[in-house]
């Protein structure tokens, strides 16, 4: 991370001697970090561990698009106080882990992993479970991933679908792999508009 930082910083810097400081600025707006807050409402009781770990990579997705993500607990299973949070809105939006689907008509689908709706991200944590029996990647990843595309549904315009990435519509095994890898991000255009809506 520091070599490509140090690299890319030079690269910047020798571009904008060369075109008179415009490349440079582009560069530094490439750099620029910003953040969202996410409630988080695990109604499924997933373990502590796998759940840190999921919004780790979750991060990671996001911080590799310039956007850092501050996750915010509303609610876990067996908490005997209430947690103090915000209501959801566009600049704090809530996910929602789920046990499993309530499958309706059009809108939720029996292979469906998450779906999103006004400030809500849902996933199916029995469905990300039932990936990792498949041994397609960890449960972790799986969660991680999955809570990364939905939340991009919520920021991105319009469906936020792309033909590559983690906003693709359907994942086969080149995704999984990716996965695996932990190279399937956002594609650059989507990028630029989180770091731009953020």
């Amino acid at each position: 991370m520091a070599t490509f930082s140090i690299q890319h910083t030079a690269a910047c810097v020798a571009l904008g001697a060369l075109f008179l400081g415009g490349t440079a600025a582009a560069c530094a707006e490439d750099r620029l970090v910003s953040g969202i807050t996410i409630l988080v409402y695990d109604y499924a009781g997933v373990q502590a561990d796998t759940l840190v770990k999921s919004e780790q990579e979750t991060s990671r997705i996001f911080r590799h698009s310039g956007v850092d993500i501050i996750w915010r607990d509303c609610r876990m299973p067996g908490a005997s106080v209430p947690f103090d949070c915000p209501d959801p809105s566009p600049i704090t939006p809530a996910l929602r882990l789920v046990p499993r689907f309530q499958l309706v008509g059009d809108r939720v689908h029996a292979e469906a992993m998450g779906y999103s709706t006004g400030d809500f991200a849902t996933v199916s944590v029995e469905f990300a479970q039932t990936l990792e029996e498949s041994g397609v990647a960890q449960l972790p990843q799986i969660l991680g991933e999955i809570m990364a595309h939905e939340i991009g549904h919520l920021l991105l315009p319009g469906k936020g679908h792309s033909v590559s990435g983690i906003m693709r519509s359907h994942w086969g095994a080149n995704e999984w792999r990716l996965v695996r890898e932990g190279e399937l991000n956002f594609v650059p255009e989507q990028s630029r508009f989180l770091r731009a809506d953020l």
